[in-house]
């Protein structure tokens, strides 16, 4: 009987820290999804400066990262059934952050990006783009220390609840 308490007291305990290795790891996944959209937003600014591309094909996913293709690809199916650039890119942020890719924060900054991209000439939309980039660079920033930190301390949690519970049970 002892040893059916121990076993369970430890399996309550392994699961606690694995719900923590969890919330660090969506946390570690928020990060990745931050960086890939500062590598989109400096390609769409490349593209722009360089080739002065369409839109459509700024929005092709040959080149995303691997977290931005399967977005980009809803994004350019939503383009096709003509909806609006800011309309499709709100839905797609909507999407992102069902998925916990982004949380609200992200959600607000990643908004500017369509309010009016492609209303403006070259030289305009590449000032826009800058100014995403650096904002999202600083919200990268701000994640990766907050990464450092939440995931050492949702294990410690996730563990000593586990723990907890299982003293509380046996």
């Amino acid at each position: 009987m002892t040893v059916l308490r121990i076993t369970g007291g430890l399996l309550i305990t392994a699961a606690g820290l694995l719900s923590g290795i969890y919330a660090g790891s969506v946390k570690k996944r928020q990060r990745e999804f931050m960086r890939q959209y500062i590598v989109f937003l400096t390609r769409a600014e490349t593209m722009i400066s360089y080739s002065n591309s369409s839109i459509i094909y700024i929005l092709d996913n040959s080149e995303a990262p691997n977290l931005m293709k399967e977005l980009l690809k809803s994004m350019r199916l939503r383009l096709a059934e003509n909806m609006s650039l800011s309309e499709a890119w709100a839905e797609l942020i909507d999407e992102a952050c069902e998925k916990k890719l982004i949380v609200k924060k992200d959600k607000e900054l990643m908004k500017l990006f369509a309010e009016d991209f492609g209303t403006s000439g070259a030289n305009e939309e590449e000032g826009k783009l800058r100014l995403n980039i650096s904002l999202a660079q600083e919200r990268l920033s701000e994640l990766n220390s907050e990464t450092a930190e939440s995931t050492k301390l949702y294990r410690v949690i996730g563990a000593f609840a586990g723990a907890l519970t299982a003293v509380m049970i046996i």
